[in-house]
């Protein structure tokens, strides 16, 4: 008769908190790993006009990573060597507005670093265990030619991107069923998934109504379309400078908001033709700013004009900036400058 091995025993609580203080020695090389990855979305997704993403990080705390240690190593006895192959010891959180800002997200992160894992946090869990959450989760470390520091590229990062509405439902969740004393009793349960459903509820018909709005800005564009917008000589509207634009960019189109938001900006450069922005700009669109914009499907014609016009008079367009500012974006003058500096290679 063969025996089965006995199963391993639990760990002693001396090798987590022999762990916790060797991660303690270099926490500040986590804090520091953390706050560049940070830097580096903030300044990415800033960069991506359709989305409205806050950034934000955290180097796992000591006590966290031994009573980590210990939950894992009781769950499962030698799962792991030690502190370096806890998952979360870098975290980083991205909250947008709606779910389709996370498949931009997604992509962006998946051009930007190397993506051990990514999961539906729906389809890891279930969707009736996280009925308020619309989240994706990775595992990500740094390409070898990413300005990172060089821990990220051993060290995965996890990086959480959820929805406004997932960021409420998460946060009052964990304070709810993980930091509670004793277990919520089944009619205060009910009432949790009650009010997650309303939130899940509340984003679809956002969804629905930002669907619509876009539909609606659509087929505005169409119907502004008029014998005169091929004439140089007529002062731009929004229906000449779409037009203008898709003849030069391979971007996508730009909404009416983008449209008159540029318009702005180009009188205030004292542009008010196709003959004048013509007159500005080089016969063909600077290779780096295509370049730049390789592989990005959410980026729109205007972003790409906004770019040229960077390249072609910086100080003056970012003196014209200062005049027309984009209320989408606080930190617009910022995102120029370093938009400016990856195009000169400065």
């Amino acid at each position: 008769m063969t025996l089965s091995p006995e199963p391993a025993a639990p760990r002693p609580r001396s090798w987590a908190q022999r762990e916790a203080r060797a991660y303690r020695r270099r926490r500040r090389e986590y804090v520091a790993a953390t706050n560049a990855l940070v830097a580096l979305l903030t300044a990415r997704l800033e960069d991506i006009d359709e989305i409205e993403a806050f950034v934000s990080g955290r180097a796992k705390d000591v006590r966290s990573v031994e009573q980590k240690l210990r939950t894992r190593d009781r769950v499962e006895p030698g799962r792991d060597g030690g502190y370096a192959d806890l998952p979360d010891l870098v975290g980083v959180r991205v909250v947008v507005r709606l779910g389709h800002e996370i498949g931009i997200v997604a992509d962006e992160l998946h051009r930007l670093l190397l993506v051990d894992k990514d999961v539906d946090v729906r389809e890891e869990r279930g969707r009736d265990e996280t009925p308020g959450y619309r989240g994706r989760h990775f595992d990500v470390r740094a390409r070898a030619d990413a300005d990172l520091p060089e821990l990220l590229r051993t060290q995965p990062a996890e990086i959480q991107v959820r929805t406004r509405a997932a960021d409420v439902w998460a946060s009052i969740e964990h304070e709810l069923r993980y930091k509670g004393a004793a277990p919520l009793p089944p009619e205060r349960s009910r009432q949790f998934v009650l009010a997650a459903s309303l939130l899940e509820l509340a984003e679809r018909e956002l969804e629905d109504l930002r669907g619509w709005h876009l539909a609606t800005q659509a087929g505005a564009d169409v119907r502004l379309a008029s014998p005169t917008i091929a004439d140089p000589r007529v002062p731009l509207d929004p229906a000449a400078l779409a037009e203008l634009l898709a003849g030069r960019y391979p971007g996508t189109a730009s909404t009416p908001r983008r449209l008159a938001w540029m318009l702005d900006l180009l009188r205030e450069l004292r542009i008010e033709t196709a003959d004048d922005l013509r007159a500005r700009l080089p016969e063909a669109p600077d290779p780096r700013v295509l370049a730049l914009v390789e592989g990005r499907a959410s980026v729109d014609n205007v972003r790409m004009l906004d770019d040229e016009l960077l390249l072609v008079a910086p100080e003056e367009y970012l003196r014209a900036n200062r005049v027309v500012p984009d209320e989408r974006n606080p930190h617009r003058l910022r995102t120029l400058a370093r938009r400016q500096r990856r195009l000169t290679g400065g």
